[in-house]
């Protein structure tokens, strides 16, 4: 089989892979309580953008079940810094009668931080692992221009990793089949 081949097979397999991986966390919060007290129930983290350190910034999580809104009465956002174990805890409050929560939060600092929802209603409390989001470095002071590049939010590293293996593979065949034979 030809290196041409092969890659045409491989190509779709690691970039289904990759979107599989990208797309996995990032569509609905996983309840970390009873099941069944969860089942329907749904948070989902909308940054609204490229997050900065240093200065408040809104983030939205859309509470749902069944996909209606849900009648919480409580939401508070959790941030927890990977690089140091920071937690910054933002009460949200709702935004309009669709199940969206709106909160201000200030991140001390850039990098990358995991967040949650908790979510409380009378007899129901449930708490949410959400996206992890990228942080850019502190914002620049009143007097300094603005940051002339904005850190993107990073991509997951399994993604990372799954688009690395893939290409290793491809690589690797491609060196098996160019290498002479011997003899």
């Amino acid at each position: 089989m030809s290196t041409s081949t092969r890659f045409r097979l491989l190509l779709p397999i690691v970039t289904a892979s990759a979107l599989l991986l990208a797309t996995a966390g990032g569509v609905l919060g996983k309840c970390e309580h009873d099941p069944d007290a969860c089942e329907g129930m749904s948070a989902t983290l909308d940054p609204g953008g490229t997050l900065l350190a240093g200065g408040s910034e809104v983030v939205g999580v859309w509470v749902l079940e069944d996909e209606q809104p849900f009648a919480a009465t409580s939401v508070e956002l959790i941030f927890n810094r990977v690089a140091d174990a920071t937690t910054i805890r933002a009460t949200a409050s709702p935004v309009g009668p669709d199940g969206r929560w709106e909160a201000a939060v200030t991140l001390p600092a850039g990098g990358t931080w995991t967040t949650a929802a908790v979510v409380q209603a009378p007899g129901y409390a449930g708490t949410f692992s959400l996206d992890t989001v990228a942080v850019g470095q502190l914002a620049a002071a009143a007097s300094s221009p603005p940051a002339a590049a904005v850190i993107p939010p990073v991509l997951p590293i399994a993604l990372i990793a799954a688009v690395a293996l893939g290409a290793l593979a491809i690589l690797r065949l491609g060196r098996r089949d160019a290498t002479p034979a011997r003899g």
